[in-house]
């Protein structure tokens, strides 16, 4: 009886290693955001155009009216310049961790 103990314990044993339903295991890559400190964005005052302060005497003129709006054009080149030296900023804090979903993982 005790050999018949031992036989079925090392025929358990030899079974258990032999497992026919395997795990497969796979390593996935996962592209992962890592939230960072960015500060509030600086306000930025609209600028008060020249075409807006024309009074309708120097609306009538056309050589008024084109220079106000030269003016205004050159006005607003300068704003949208500010607002994008802010959003480069922004975009260089952002490169520090950037999101490229096409790369190889770690080897």
């Amino acid at each position: 009886m005790n050999r018949l103990t031992v036989s079925i314990a090392l025929l358990v044993l030899f079974l258990a290693g032999c497992d026919p339903m395997r795990v497969k295991t796979e390593v996935v890559y996962v592209d992962k955001a890592v939230p960072i400190e960015v500060p509030p964005p600086p306000t930025v005052e609209r600028p008060k155009l020249v075409v807006w302060e024309l009074t309708p005497e120097q609306e009538q003129d056309i050589g008024e009216l084109v220079k106000a709006y030269k003016i205004s054009i050159k006005q607003l080149q300068g704003y949208a310049e500010q607002l994008e030296r802010i959003l480069d900023g922004y975009r260089k804090k952002s490169d520090v961790a950037p999101l490229n979903p096409t790369s190889e993982p770690p080897k």
